[in-house]
């Protein structure tokens, strides 16, 4: 592990004014030695010329930087084709509008040296609200497939893996252009028994509009529309990878939760569109009675501005 070849893989979409923000972050890792791939996936402004003057002018023997484009949108279709032209046996994926911490790569591959067999690691990181507060993403403590599926804790951001492992369970989902990251996790922890946490914090991931942490539930209801089914699909009969007794339960904790939280929000549409699903896979999975009433206290509870009811899901899966 001391010296395997890390892929950084960026898509890039429309980023040229965060472009040296970020690879500033890149530039700075403590780590060596490491392989940057931009991929361009149809910027519209002058992205691609800002990643071409930084591949020209910052090459070093330990530090290589490529320059590829995809013409697929979405962030998924760029980050597989980074991952088919990655050298590195480890890769990691970023994106174009945030920062890197400097001792990511190498405290991650340090704790690595002692695991070797895992498939990957993974840690915190922090978001930057618009407002300047710094928030720390939960949910990497309880860790496992059904705390994935209830707090998506398994993020671009937040990990490093084989690549070979990545490859073999499929790479991205290209038909997401939404919660690809969140899928991905789920696959990852249905393929994987062996992977690192790491109890520490990094980054800084900027919210704001444009970005899909930034808008509200209701606003980005069209696009878990199209996200949710294929999802649910993967869960529920994957075409490899494990189903438990715990992941269906937690897909129907998620379903509620996420119906509260539009309920909060007086969106009746999308609430009865989740409540639907979450019905749907109940009788599909024959939940019991008890899941059923604690699937309905969980979504009361938020809808009622209750707060962290994927914690509470989570206990109730111990």
């Amino acid at each position: 592990m001391t010296n395997s070849l890390v892929t950084i893989v960026i898509p890039v979409y429309n980023r040229a004014h965060t472009l040296p923000r970020l690879f500033a972050s890149l530039k700075a890792q403590t780590y060596r030695p490491i392989e940057v791939i931009f991929v361009d996936n149809c910027s519209a402004d002058n992205s691609y010329d800002v990643c071409r003057s930084i591949a020209n002018e910052n090459q070093e023997s330990d530090f290589k930087i490529r320059l590829l484009s995809e013409s697929t949108p979405g962030a998924a279709a760029a980050r597989n084709r980074g991952l088919r032209q990655a050298k590195g046996d480890i890769v990691s994926f970023f994106d174009s509008d945030d920062e890197m911490s400097a001792d990511f790569i190498a405290s991650l591959m340090t704790e690595w040296q002692q695991r070797p067999d895992a498939d990957f690691v993974v840690a915190r990181s922090r978001m930057i609200l618009k407002n300047g507060e710094a928030i720390e993403r939960g949910g990497l403590d309880t860790l496992s497939l059904h705390a994935q599926i209830l707090s998506g804790a398994l993020s671009t951001q937040s990990f490093i893996a084989k690549t070979a492992f990545i490859k073999r369970i499929g790479g991205w989902n290209p038909q997401l252009l939404f919660w690809d990251d969140y899928e991905l996790g789920i696959r990852m922890l249905q393929h994987s028994s062996e992977f690192i946490k790491v109890n520490r914090t990094f980054h800084r991931i900027y919210q704001h509009d444009d970005s899909l942490t930034g808008p509200s539930l209701s606003a980005t209801l069209p696009s878990i529309q199209t996200a949710l089914p294929r999802i649910i699909q993967q869960i529920l009969t994957p075409k490899t990878g494990v189903v438990t007794v715990n992941s269906r339960t937690a897909l129907y904790y998620r379903l509620c939760i996420l119906a509260g939280k539009l309920k909060a929000a007086r969106n009746s549409p999308g609430t009865h569109w989740l409540e639907t699903h979450a019905q749907q896979v109940a009788k599909d999975c024959k939940l019991s009675a008890l899941t059923r009433t604690l699937g309905w206290a969980l979504q009361t509870y938020t809808a009622n501005s209750g707060r962290g009811a994927w914690r509470i899901a989570i206990m109730l899966l111990r």
